[in-house]
């Protein structure tokens, strides 16, 4: 006979065994979970605290990052020095303090006997992250940051304040000069009034609120040269808004920018009124030139 032979195929104990271990682990299961998130623990945040009923407004919870912007005298240190006394009060309290200072011969800090100063930012590597601690960070030159710096700066707001037990608080004399992560992930702000009413608003616009909302807050309330706005997001916070820390600030955003804007119309009406009224005075005095000089 010609072509090719034919070959029986067999099937070993083992193939067949291996089938069944298949056709099991293909079996559907089918699980009624509830319709709701879970609530998971992450062995990373075991050390987050949240605010107690009738806590202190300036004990923020750890780990939290707290951005303070004023022009120099305003009160900035004297702010961070009240936060961390506040939080030495009582326990549980940081047990190192780090700061990384834009002046290397700066003693503004020693009272508090720091962990370590420097004029460089640090790796969140660096930490302990079984221990409390707070980072300050002070005029820092942000200008002239190198990309090394700006990787661990981005890097201890990003996952180092919340996995490696850290708080920070980052102080500055310009909205403009620091970088935008700082602005991202700060869920605290204490803002001295700048001079400059487009840093005011674009800080509005970071904190929600619109160019009406914010000057009417610092028309409104603060008012003293070394009074503060302050917003405070932190889950459970006592209130969003507030002057210098403990006084509440209530007001309804829409109420606040319809008024404002009602004042800026007639502001704006006003003062075209004034244009069109000089203009016509310039122009009677004009007429009345040429007719003095017609009479002559």
């Amino acid at each position: 006979m010609s072509g090719h032979p034919k070959y029986q195929e067999y099937s070993s104990d083992s193939d067949e065994e291996d089938r069944k271990k298949r056709k099991r682990r293909n079996k559907k299961i089918n699980i009624d979970l509830p319709k709701e998130i879970f609530v998971l623990d992450n062995p990373d945040k075991h050390f987050h605290e949240k605010y107690e009923p009738n806590q202190s407004p300036i004990r923020f919870p750890h780990p939290f990052r707290c951005c303070i912007l004023g022009q120099v005298n305003k009160g900035k240190s004297l702010m961070a020095l009240n936060i961390i006394l506040a939080r030495q009060a009582k326990h549980p309290k940081f047990e190192e303090l780090y700061i990384i200072h834009g002046c290397n011969s700066s003693e503004e800090y020693d009272a508090l006997e720091p962990t370590s100063i420097s004029g460089d930012i640090p790796s969140y590597e660096e930490f302990d992250k079984s221990k409390p601690k707070l980072l300050i960070i002070d005029d820092y030159d942000y200008t002239n940051i190198d990309k090394d710096s700006k990787m661990r700066l981005s890097e201890l707001l990003r996952f180092g304040s919340t996995h490696c037990n850290m708080s920070i608080i980052i102080l500055h004399q310009s909205w403009f000069r620091i970088p935008k992560m700082i602005k991202d992930y700060c869920n605290v702000f204490i803002i001295y009034k700048p001079i400059d009413l487009d840093e005011l608003h674009n800080i509005g616009r970071r904190i929600g609120l619109n160019k009406y909302c914010i000057d009417y807050l610092f028309e409104k309330h603060i008012t003293g040269p070394t009074d503060n706005l302050v917003m405070n997001e932190i889950i459970g916070a006592p209130f969003k808004y507030a002057k210098n820390i403990y006084e509440k600030i209530d007001f309804d955003p829409k109420e606040v920018t319809k008024i404002m804007k009602s004042r800026e119309k007639m502001k704006k009406k006003n003062q075209k009124g004034n244009q069109n009224h000089q203009k016509n005075s310039s122009d009677d005095s004009s007429l009345q030139e040429d007719d003095d000089s017609q009479s002559s």
